[in-house]
């Protein structure tokens, strides 16, 4: 954790409770809502659980900073961007104008 963090602003995600959905949907619900809150334009949010070592190996991984349900630096997340071929990195399929 940066030294600074505790004056960093809290990001706060809501998932519809009323919604029945598997954990993987949900996160990525909540993957799609923080992207948007930040203006980050995007496609696709997969999340698939992974190993230890498949998670690490991602571009960017979160360690825990320990103060709720895991211990101090446990790994527990990683994400990378894939980009398919004919991707224009417009978050668009084949960069289309959606119109």
């Amino acid at each position: 954790m940066r030294p600074d963090a505790a004056d960093d602003p809290e990001v706060r995600i809501l998932v519809n409770t009323n919604v029945s959905m598997s954990r993987h949907k949900a996160a990525a619900q909540a993957v799609h809502a923080a992207l948007a809150a930040f203006g980050i334009p995007h496609g696709r949010v997969v999340v698939l659980g992974g190993r230890p070592d498949e998670v690490a190996a991602m571009d960017v991984v979160v360690r825990d900073a320990g103060r709720t349900e895991v211990a101090p630096g446990t790994l527990t997340a990683g994400a990378a961007l894939v980009r398919h071929p004919g991707d224009d990195g417009s978050g668009r399929p084949g960069g289309t104008d959606p119109g």
